[in-house]
């Protein structure tokens, strides 16, 4: 389509149409390339670990090692205060049954008896209280208490180390 101008010059309106639409194009080479790096990288990494042993360093080896050992002793408090909170509970229950067995019902018995638990509970829980003798429980608590703190440190250590590995591994890549 030709128009004319003022000056009489002929040109042509639409030439937008007639060009080439420009499209971004990955040539078969580009990929072979990335993919070429990628290779390198991977070959890096192998060549690391074959240099250290290992895909991890050595201090996070460690410190994981540490961390599993703390979080095993810490398993086997839990275990035994477990077992033994069992072994106490069925003894109770079994006790219970034989003297329900063995002793009639009696009110007045039953009210003694409250009375008496009243009072421990009292002693137990007033500020006058003497201080209790350690008990084989208050140990296990102390303990698990002992050990809980190692795993938590452990876990720490095991972060800082895995933030220096992502560190390492950024540097590779």
């Amino acid at each position: 389509m030709i128009t004319s101008t003022s000056d009489g010059s002929a040109r042509s309106v639409l030439t937008v149409d007639r060009l080439p639409i420009a499209r971004a194009s990955v040539a078969a080479l580009d990929k072979l390339w990335t993919q070429i790096d990628v290779l390198d990288d991977v070959k890096a990494m192998a060549e690391e670990v074959d240099r250290t042993g290992g895909f991890f360093t050595d201090d996070f080896s460690i410190s994981l090692a540490q961390l599993k050992s703390s979080q095993s002793r810490l398993l086997e408090v839990i275990s035994r205060h477990q077992a033994l909170s069992d072994r106490a509970r069925e003894q109770r229950r079994q006790l219970a049954k034989e003297h329900s067995e063995l002793v009639s019902v009696d009110e007045e018995d039953i009210l003694q008896q409250q009375e008496r638990t009243r009072k421990r509970m009292s002693d137990f829980f007033s500020a006058t209280a003497a201080p209790l003798v350690e008990t084989a429980q208050s140990r296990d608590f102390d303990e698990l208490n002992e050990y809980a703190l190692e795993v938590r440190d452990s876990l720490g250590e095991v972060s800082e180390k895995m933030r220096d590995f992502d560190l390492v591994t950024k540097k590779l890549w």
